[in-house]
Parts: C-alpha cells; structure tokens; sequence
C-alpha cells in the first residue's frame, strides 16, 4: 500500500519487519514452538538457488508460488531481498542493497539449516549462485549510485 502511494522509505521499513518477522518464526521453529504454515517451507525440497531477480520491481513468479503455497525458503526470501533492493534503488541508497546482501546470503543459509530443509542438490550450485547474487547487486547499485 505504502508503495501504491509513493512512500518508498515507509514501504521499506514494512518489507524489512516483515523480513525479521519471518527470521523470528524460523528461529522460534529451531527451538520448537513452530507455526503449522512454517512447515509448508520446511516440506519442499530446494533443488535450485535461483539467480536474483532485480531487473524487474516485481517478481509475478516468485510472487505467483508465494501466493498458492508451492514456493521454497528460498523462493520467499529471494523475493522479499529483490522488493528490499528494488525500494532501495527507488529511494536513492543502492549502497545499502549491496551492504545487505552478505547477510541476506548468510540468513538464507542459516535458515535452511534451521528448517532442515534438504539441500544435497545446491551444494554443487552454490559457487555460482554466489557470484550470481554478487554481481547482479553489484550491478544495479554502481547503475543507480551514478
């Protein structure tokens, strides 16, 4: 809604809450007090680390399996980063999308391992996925920054 009228900043601030809302639910799920929707993202199998998708405000796929249940840990958490960092360019700060970046690679890591969501096919994936995520943030803010 925020977005709808122009108020990037206070968009933002709803996508970051929701963000640490989300780690605060996985977190709560490691030590045993889970909520039932939680599990959906526990149940699927992340066989792909898709690339970041910044080149468009909106990701409608990613948005499409978040809204019918069928999306990965990582498919939600590539979504919520990619409407971060498009809020962040519109706001004029892409230095802080690539500042986010590392511990957003960090989270999605941790969480999957709090989740035990099964991994074994990404392993040989995760270089590149890496280099992917670095270079696709590092591009879009050395564009907006000048």
């Amino acid at each position: 809604m925020f977005e709808m009228l122009g108020l990037f900043d206070d968009a933002l601030v709803q996508y970051d809450e929701l963000d640490a809302l989300f780690t605060q639910f996985v977190l709560n799920h490691a030590v045993g007090a889970s909520a039932e929707w939680l599990n959906n993202f526990a149940d699927i199998t992340c066989s792909t680390w898709d690339g970041l998708c910044l080149s468009q405000p909106i990701n409608i796929e990613k948005r499409h399996l978040i809204k019918h249940g069928r999306a990965s840990l990582l498919d939600l958490r590539n979504y919520l980063f990619a409407r971060q960092c498009n809020l962040l360019f519109l706001v004029k700060r892409p230095w802080e999308a690539a500042q986010r970046s590392i511990p957003f690679m960090h989270n999605c890591i941790q969480e999957l391992d709090l989740l035990e969501v099964s991994v074994l096919e990404l392993v040989a994936e995760m270089n590149p996925w890496l280099r992917e995520k670095f270079l696709a943030i590092y591009d879009l803010s050395s564009s907006h920054h000048s």
